[in-house]
C-alpha cells in the first residue's frame, strides 16, 4: 500500500465519514497534527523548502537503513516482520497516525522541531555508517579466512586437514613432506616416490585427504635431502606443499578463527537489532517530517487561523490516478488559481515541490519497504 496525506480546511463536511464516501479505491483515516507555532510569512515560506529537503533526505536514509537491514536478513518475509514504525506495522502506523508529543514538544517553533528531527535522522545515519564499516571489516576478515580453505590442494589451507598423526614426531634427521598429486598419476606416485631420491622410507606415503582433482599424500625423508626430492617430484609433476606441522601454531589458528566466527554472530546479531531499531526512529521521524510540511503548506495555502482537518489515504499504487480524481471532485473548489489540473508544475506556496493539487497534499510510498 501506498499513501497520501491530505491537509483541508476545518468545515463541518470535512469529516472522515464523507471523505471516506468520495474516495472509493482508498481507505480513508483521520491524522492527529497539533496545531503548532507559526512565525512570518517570509519565515514558512523559508521553512516549506527546508522541509521538502528534509523529506527528501530522511526517505534517503530510511531506504538506506531498509537495504542494510535486508542483507543481515534470511528471507523477504523476515525483513518485513522486521520493519516497524513505532513498534507497529508501517500500514498501521500510517492509518493511525498520532503526533508523538512526547518526544517532540509543540511547544517548540516548527522549526526548532524540524531541527530536532533533522539532527536525530543525521545521527543515526552517522552512526549506521560506522557499524556497517565495522561488521563489514569482520565479514571482509572471516571471508578471507574461509578463502584460505577453499580452492584445490594445491592452494588450499592444510590447517584444518594435517593432523599429529600424519607427520613425524620431533626428530633430529626426518621430516615429513606433504605433496599434491594429479589423481590421474596416483599409480605413478606409489610406484615412484621412494625412487625419486635416495633416503626416502619406503611406505610412509599415505593419502590425507583429496579433492575432486587432486590428492594430498604425505612421505618421510631425511632432512638432508629435501631440497633434491622438492626438484625430483617438481619434474615428475608432483608439488610439494610448503607447509611445517607445528601444533601450537595449528591450534592457535582454529582457535582464532573460531573465535572470529563468534565474533561476526555476535556483531550480525548487534547490527541487526540496531538496525531495526533504528529504522524505527527514523521513519517516525520522516513521518513527522511530512507532518510538518502538511501544517506549514496549509498555513501558507489557507491561511490563518490554523483550523485544519488531516487524512490518510491507503491506496494500492496501481489506483493513485483514481484516488487523485476523486480528490479532485471533492475538493476542486479549493482552487482559487487558474491552474487546470495535477499535471501542471509550479511554484507557490503550500504546494506539494513539483506538482499542483487543489488541496495540500503529501506521499509516501511503502513499495520500497514492504514490496
Amino acid at each position: 500500500m501506498d499513501f497520501i496525506f491530505v491537509s483541508v480546511l476545518s468545515r463541518q463536511e470535512n469529516n472522515l465519514t464523507s471523505i471516506s464516501r468520495g474516495i472509493s479505491k482508498a481507505k480513508c483515516s483521520e491524522m492527529n497534527i497539533p496545531q503548532l507555532r507559526v512565525g512570518t510569512l517570509d519565515e514558512l515560506i523559508s521553512l516549506s523548502d527546508d522541509l521538502h529537503k528534509a523529506d527528501l533526505y530522511m526517505e534517503g536514509v530510511t531506504h538506506k537503513l531498509t537495504h542494510q537491514l535486508g542483507e543481515l536478513k534470511s528471507s523477504k518475509a523476515e525483513l518485513i516482520e522486521a520493519i516497524t514504525a513505532d513498534r507497529r506495522p508501517l500500514e498501521q502506523y500510517l492509518a493511525r497516525f498520532d503526533w508523538d508529543s512526547r518526544r517532540f514538544n509543540v511547544k517548540l517553533s516548527v522549526r526548532d522541531i524540524s531541527n530536532q528531527l533533522k539532527e536525530l535522522v543525521t545521527k543515526i545515519e552517522m552512526e549506521m555508517k560506522g557499524r556497517v564499516q565495522s561488521y563489514n571489516q569482520l565479514k571482509s576478515k572471516l571471508q578471507a579466512e574461509d578463502r584460505k580453505t577453499q580452492g584445490t590442494l594445491l592452494i588450499r589451507s592444510l590447517v584444518d586437514i594435517v593432523t599429529s598423526d600424519h607427520v613425524v614426531g620431533d626428530s633430529e634427521f626426518l621430516t615429513t613432506l606433504l605433496v599434491v598429486v594429479p589423481k590421474y598419476a596416483y599409480s605413478e606416485w606409489e610406484s615412484s616416490y621412494a625412487k625419486l631420491t635416495e633416503f626416502v622410507c619406503p611406505g610412509s606415503s599415505e593419502l590425507v585427504t583429496e579433492d575432486s582433482d587432486y590428492g594430498l599424500f604425505t612421505v618421510t625423508l631425511f632432512k638432508k635431502i629435501v631440497d633434491d626430492f622438492k626438484a625430483a617430484a617438481r619434474e615428475k609433476k608432483f608439488t610439494v606443499r610448503e607447509f611445517e606441522y607445528q601444533e601450537d601454531e595449528v591450534q592457535t589458528s582454529l582457535e582464532e578463527r573460531d573465535q572470529m566466527m563468534h565474533d561476526f554472530k555476535e556483531k550480525h546479531s548487534q547490527l541487526s537489532d540496531w538496525l531495526q531499531l533504528s529504522l524505527d526512529e527514523a521513519f517516525t521521524s520522516w513521518v513527522h517530517i511530512k507532518a510538518l510540511r502538511l501544517f506549514v503548506e496549509s498555513v501558507l495555502r489557507y491561511g490563518l487561523p490554523p483550523r485544519f482537518t488531516y487524512f490518510a489515504l491507503a491506496h494500492t499504487p496501481d489506483n493513485e490516478r483514481k484516488v487523485r480524481n476523486d480528490l479532485k471532485k471533492l475538493y476542486g473548489d479549493y482552487d482559487k488559481t487558474n491552474i487546470g489540473g495535477g499535471d501542471d508544475t509550479v511554484d507557490i506556496p503550500g504546494m506539494q515541490h513539483g506538482e499542483y493539487f487543489p488541496y495540500v497534499s503529501a506521499s509516501l510510498k511503502l513499495q520500497y519497504f514492504i514490496k
